[in-house]
Parts: structure tokens; C-alpha cells; sequence
């Protein structure tokens, strides 16, 4: 499902709310689509009798993404899809929106919205550094205690530390959150995880081959 095809199918319709939310229509539309897993299909349907943007957490975090790099905006109560972009959901394209969708998450979307841990804007700012280091470091698998030496600058790991030091945060929460499960999520990390009853947890990453043939740097 792509939320720019869809939002470019229904151009002729009110989409958008009040408070900037994709409207209760559209989210029914999309909600069909989604490819998710069935339990939590029917976990979202058990709790809410309406559903609302927000309820639906990759919807919302994709519509937020978006806008936040100028891949769709809200005009009055419609979310359109800019005239320029259009092109990019042909096949032919679908590098350079994969490149414009890592832009706008790392430099142009808040990585703190919805985690409910400290800004630490200083993580995000230093992104570039980030993943130049993971790149040097993660040709195999290398522990979150071995990434925290290596990937975050003395300042930055300071300015972290403090922020955990007297709250329930660890900083591993700080490193899979902000950066490892997103570039999970990318296509760049392979994360090996520690299964408990109920959830898991990132153990060790490595960098995949996707990593080497996107990242590039200029000095």
C-alpha cells in the first residue's frame, strides 16, 4: 500500500481533518489495505469502534514522514500529493522515493515523536556521523554495549547519559529506538534480537548489503 497512490486516487475527496489528521474515510481505505498481521488487525479493531489516524500507528507515522519531507501536503481539507512527486510511485522511481523517504525520517521528522523518551536532539543532529560509524564497524555483528563506544561522539554520549541518569531509560532503548529499529526498518541493519515471552530485544546488528550500495560519502 502506498499512502501517495492512495492520497492521488482519492484527490477529489475531503481526506484531511480539523487538526491535520487524515479523516476517518480515507483511514478506513487504507486500513483495508494494509498488509499487517492478522492479530493485530483484529487488536485494532477490538479497541476502537471508530478509527481514527493515530490508532493506526504505521499509518500515521508514514502520513507524518511524508509531510514532514514535502512528499504530500494538507491544502484545506485535502492531503494531495505534490505535482513533482507523482512520478516517483513508478517502478522506474522507486530508488529515488526510497531516498527521499531516508531523508525526510532522519533530517526532517522529529525521531522522538511518539517514543515518549527525552528529545536528545543532539542523536538525531549527529545522524551523519551515526551512520558512517556503523558503516566502518558493522561489516559483522556488533553488541549494543561495542555500538555505544563507537557511534555516538564523546559529547553526545555524555549529553545522553545525563539525560538517562535519573529517569527508567537505558541507553540501548535510546540506540534501538532512534537509530537501529529505523534503519532496521530501511533495509540498511540486520538486527539479531533475544526473544522473551511477549516481546524481544535488539542483541547485535550488522550492516546488510543494501547498507554499501546506498550510503555514500562525500569529504
Amino acid at each position: 500500500m502506498s499512502l501517495q497512490k492512495t492520497l492521488m486516487e482519492q484527490s477529489d475527496r475531503n481526506t484531511a481533518t480539523v487538526a491535520g489528521n487524515l479523516n476517518r474515510s480515507f483511514v478506513k481505505l487504507v486500513f483495508d489495505r494494509l498488509l499487517m498481521p492478522d492479530d493485530h488487525r483484529r487488536f485494532i479493531l477490538k479497541w476502537n469502534k471508530v478509527i481514527n489516524e493515530q490508532d493506526v500507528w504505521a499509518l500515521h507515522l508514514t502520513r507524518a514522514v511524508c509531510q514532514s519531507g514535502g512528499l504530500v501536503h494538507r491544502r484545506k481539507n485535502k492531503f494531495l500529493v505534490p505535482k513533482k512527486h507523482h512520478t516517483l510511485l513508478s517502478d522506474e522511481k522507486v530508488g529515488e522515493l526510497y531516498t527521499l523517504l531516508f531523508k525526510a525520517y532522519f533530517t526532517e521528522y522529529n525521531c522522538a515523536y511518539g517514543d515518549r523518551m527525552p528529545a536528545l536532539v543532539c542523536v538525531q543532529h549527529t545522524f551523519p556521523y551515526i551512520v558512517y560509524r556503523l558503516g566502518e564497524i558493522a561489516k559483522k555483528y556488533q553488541t549494543i554495549e561495542e555500538l555505544e563506544r563507537e557511534i555516538l561522539l564523546p559529547a553526545v554520549r555524555k549529553e545522553v547519559t545525563a539525560a538517562i541518569s535519573s529517569s527508567y531509560l537505558k541507553m540501548e532503548w535510546i540506540l534501538c529506538r532512534r537509530i537501529l529499529e529505523p534503519l532496521e526498518e530501511f533495509g540498511l541493519l540486520e538486527c539479531k534480537r533475544r526473544h522473551h515471552k511477549g516481546y524481544s530485544e535488539i542483541e547485535a546488528v550488522r550492516k546488510t548489503d543494501l547498507y554499501d550500495r546506498f550510503i555514500r560519502y562525500e569529504w
